[in-house]
């Protein structure tokens, strides 16, 4: 589905309170002197000890930082500098904080040989707002080994792959139905940031606009609609991808977060009289199909540990041989679809750790495969005109 987009590169800002004095871009040019990343478990004044900030300084400078930023949402691998002005008698503090802002710090200080001095004068603190171009970058490939390494390929990242997959699905069980040479088409947005101070560039991912897959003998096509009626994917007539059983209960995106993306555990599918086992190993997580009520959260018999999940229109879903049950997961609670419920085992009659997955509608077992129950809500009619040609313009 090869084709060429002719869309313009467009400046962007991202919509942050407007800053516009002591620009980075206004002053002299400043050269880092010391340098760290955060580390998970890091508080702000331990990564500006590790900077070697006096204590005296540090309080300040906590101080003065709390207006402009948030302490306590320091994430790792973010960078933070000491910069010294080119004239040697400056000294300030930054922090790049995500892909969008910089924090810095102005202190009452100087380096002279080496040593941080205090001098007079307060701390300042300031957020400079980084500009990013955005564009249209369109992804596709073929899948030979895993649909992970085919999409990284092809330039995505592990979290693309993820969002990827959350689109369809409903549709598609991206731990046993992906077939080598299955074929993937996605629209991405994409911004390269300039991060001042340190002279690189990064790039941001954005939302996936549209995407294809080809499934085998099945094409499926999403475009994103938002602004009228529920933001979300839709097909070709505006038909929602949501729907109200996931094709799974095994997620791919809680496999890929316990295992990793490039090592996912050997799944197997195989369909029972009543119902699908699924082979996999033991600690791996289960979810809950479809929105309902817990009516067994315990042992039952052969099933081992049990969850059973009513849901509308009399069905019924059972998750059995669980290793564990979540906590929070009890007769008579409430469960939304792709919550957490327990973890595959093999209690009771199991000759090896999987899970036995049923679907029942009035009591009767049903093909799972096949229980997508009822769509969600498609476009409206008011907006539906302008979602087609939004549709047309991805898959024309």
């Amino acid at each position: 589905m090869r084709r060429w987009l002719a869309l313009g590169v467009a400046a962007l800002w991202v919509a942050w309170p407007r800053f516009t004095q002591d620009s980075v871009l206004q002053l002299p040019e400043w050269v880092p002197v010391k340098r760290t990343l955060v580390e998970a478990g890091d508080s702000f004044e331990g990564v500006l000890m590790r900077l070697g900030l006096p204590q005296a300084l540090r309080g300040q400078v906590v101080l003065a930082a709390a207006g402009v930023m948030d302490p306590r949402t320091l994430k790792p691998g973010e960078p933070l500098l000491l910069v010294m002005g080119a004239q040697g008698d400056s000294l300030r503090l930054v922090h790049l904080e995500g892909d969008v802002r910089c924090v810095e710090v102005d202190l009452p200080a100087t380096l002279h040989g080496g040593a941080l001095q205090i001098t007079s004068g307060k701390v300042s603190a300031r957020v400079q707002v980084l500009g990013a171009k955005a564009q249209l970058v369109e992804r596709e490939g073929q899948v030979g080994s895993t649909l992970y390494e085919a999409m990284v390929d092809a330039g995505g990242s592990p979290q693309q792959v993820l969002a990827f997959a959350d689109i369809f699905q409903w549709d598609v069980d991206f731990l046993t139905d992906i077939r080598q040479e299955d074929r993937f088409w996605l629209v991405v947005e994409e911004s390269r940031v300039p991060r001042p101070y340190l002279g690189d560039t990064v790039t941001v991912e954005g939302r996936i606009l549209a995407a294809s897959f080809q499934n085998g003998g099945d094409l499926l096509r999403a475009c994103r609609h938002e602004g009228c009626g529920e933001n979300g994917f839709y097909d070709a007539k505006g038909q929602s991808f949501q729907k109200q059983f996931l094709k799974s209960p095994l997620s791919f995106r809680r496999v890929s977060s316990q295992f990793g993306m490039r090592n996912h555990p050997v799944l197997r599918r195989v369909r029972m009289h009543h119902g699908i086992d699924y082979s996999a190993p033991s600690g791996t997580p289960v979810v809950s199909a479809a929105n309902g009520v817990v009516v067994k959260a315990g042992w039952e018999n052969g099933y081992g540990k049990v969850v059973r999940i009513r849901h509308d229109r009399g069905r019924t879903t059972v998750y059995g041989h669980l290793s564990a049950i979540e906590g929070d997961v009890r007769a008579g609670r409430r469960v939304q679809q792709n919550q957490l419920i327990g973890r595959v085992g093999s209690t009771g009659l199991s000759t090896g750790p999987h899970l036995h997955y049923e679907v029942q509608e009035n009591g009767r077992p049903v093909d799972p495969v096949r229980a997508q129950g009822a769509p969600g809500k498609p476009v409206p009619a008011s907006c539906l005109q302008d979602y087609l040609a939004q549709f047309r313009r991805w898959f024309p």
